[in-house]
């Protein structure tokens, strides 16, 4: 019987595993983006951000490239200075090099913005939001986007897109 919990073992062992490093850089990647695109909303420069987390423009600049990479603690904090919950790095992450193997449910909100792909989201885009958070009422804020969503509709059925 052991020589069967051997054989089962050597079996899954064999399965295509993801290539880390690859894997690793895609994710780093990923959480660059997500960084950039919080600081963006926040009408933080590099600089600024840097100076509030004890680091250099820089180092922001390597971790939004996704070129060095950002350790627990310092996403903590990071996070904590923008505002945000850690999982906000991650969420909508998806890989094709890793296959959903977990056994947790689906957590994402459908009031959030994590099914967004950072590489979308444009300067304009991002001013648009910026502007949004600066109006105050919460009626004007709503008709804004219901114009701005009238609109996209607008266009989608002239343009024969399923909306």
């Amino acid at each position: 019987m052991q020589e069967d919990s051997i054989n089962s073992s050597d079996e899954f062992e064999s399965q295509d595993q993801p290539d880390i490093k690859e894997l690793t850089k895609e994710i780093d990647q990923y959480v660059g983006k997500r960084l950039r695109l919080r600081r963006n909303i926040l009408r933080l420069s590099q600089e600024q951000l840097a100076n509030k987390l004890d680091l250099t423009f820089q180092q922001v600049q390597k971790y939004e490239k996704g070129a060095n990479r950002v350790g627990a603690g310092r996403l903590y904090i990071i996070a904590s200075v923008l505002g945000v919950d850690c999982n906000y790095f991650f969420d909508g992450f998806v890989s094709s090099a890793l296959p959903n193997q977990g056994f947790a449910e689906n957590t994402s909100n459908d009031d959030d913005f994590s099914f967004v792909d950072t590489d979308v989201l444009n300067p304009e885009i991002i001013k648009i939001i910026a502007a949004m958070r600066d109006i105050q009422d919460k009626e004007v804020r709503q008709d804004f986007a219901n114009l701005i969503m009238s609109m996209a509709k607008s266009l989608k059925k002239k343009n024969n897109i399923e909306f």
